[in-house]
């Protein structure tokens, strides 16, 4: 009141005091509000307005679940898992250098739609999310993808590449070895089995991808045919599983022989029958190699030297021989040459070559 009155003016005290007693309602009688009214004694009013008896004030929120799993958690999967998307590619980049996420887009939705199951309700209400638990771990969350079925896959992609069908098997290899960094392992052995895992893997695309790349080559002239016996050769010191291993020593003799090289075809044939193959290969090449023993020369100089250790760069497909300056991929770690750095991995597709980072987490704590 105090506000109005002096908003219009109204000067000293005295006058404050008389405008404020011609406000009051209970000046005069013009207003009638105190009428006589019988009203019952024993009439039960009820408890003031103002009383906090009987007030409910509804409890904090809780942490919602998927955030307990990305609390001090440095694994990408559990960031996929609770649907932090951003959180988990920033992960990636860190740990193991992922510029190019698009290859895994299905991975990631793959393993987000894992997360959660839909519990159906009463008639006419809306189904419930529920959030599995891991096993022995309540605050997180299930595993998505196992070591194990990632063994099953591995063993559909052997059978792609013993049947020669490369391009399939490099699809197939490639998801595989995407699928690692985003495991959630408990054990040192299965983080070891997972890394040994990615090492194969990357063998194995590198060997198919070179395998296709020699077949598009033209065989026309010597130099043509010395780059196919080259990729030839390469392809025999790729880390591959001992039924594999003899399918490419098989196939270097036969080109090697081709172009009398006999010398490095020899050397081809002894390792081959060392693996111990079958009767019928066996024999074939000793055969072959009683050929080439006696006349043990190269007609062809070939960029091999099958007793300097190398690595094979999947950009140019060519040796880098040891003590050669290199760079790796920072996820499956294929060695380049120099001059490759700041791709992306021909690999795995996802990884940036010559990229410092901390290195891929998959187990648990």
């Amino acid at each position: 009141m105090d506000g109005i009155v002096n908003s219009i003016g109204v000067g000293d005290e005295a006058e404050i005091t008389e405008f404020q007693d011609a406000l009051e309602p209970d000046k005069g009688t013009g207003w009638d509000v105190d009428e006589d009214i019988d009203i019952p004694v024993d009439v039960d009013v009820g408890p003031a307005l103002h009383t906090t008896q009987g007030y409910f004030a509804a409890p904090a929120g809780g942490t919602p679940i998927v955030q307990t799993w990305l609390n001090s958690s440095q694994l990408p999967a559990e960031h996929i898992l609770a649907g932090s998307f951003e959180s988990a590619f920033r992960l990636l980049h860190n740990q193991v250098g992922v510029v190019n996420f698009e290859p895994l887009k299905p991975l990631f939705m793959s393993t987000f739609s894992r997360s959660k199951v839909s519990i159906p309700a009463m008639p006419s209400n809306p189904s419930m999310v529920a959030y599995p638990p891991r096993k022995g771990a309540a605050s997180k969350a299930a595993v998505a993808i196992s070591i194990g079925n990632l063994q099953e896959k591995l063993k559909f992609c052997y059978k792609l590449t013993s049947q020669g069908k490369f391009s399939e098997a490099v699809e197939q290899f490639r998801s595989l070895l995407l699928s690692i960094p985003l495991l959630i392992v408990d054990t040192k052995q299965d983080a070891s089995s997972a890394n040994d895992m990615l090492w194969l893997c990357r063998e194995y695309i590198l060997g198919c991808q070179m395998e296709m790349h020699r077949k598009e080559l033209p065989k026309a002239t010597q130099e043509e045919q010395k780059r196919v016996c080259e990729l030839a050769a390469y392809f025999t010191h790729c880390d591959l599983q001992l039924a594999h291993k003899i399918l490419t020593l098989r196939k270097a003799v036969t080109l090697f022989y081709k172009i009398n090289n006999f010398k490095t075809a020899a050397n081809f044939a002894r390792r081959l029958i060392e693996l111990g193959p079958s009767p019928d290969v066996d024999a074939q090449i000793r055969k072959k190699l009683v050929v080439c023993e006696k006349n043990e020369v190269d007609s062809v100089k070939v960029d091999y030297d099958e007793f300097n250790p190398f690595a094979i760069c999947p950009a140019s497909y060519t040796p880098i021989y040891k003590g050669k300056s290199k760079v790796k991929c920072s996820l499956c770690e294929a060695s380049y040459c120099p001059r490759f750095k700041g791709i992306v991995c021909k690999v795995c597709n996802v990884a940036e070559v010559g990229k410092e980072c901390s290195g891929m987490k998959i187990q648990s704590r």
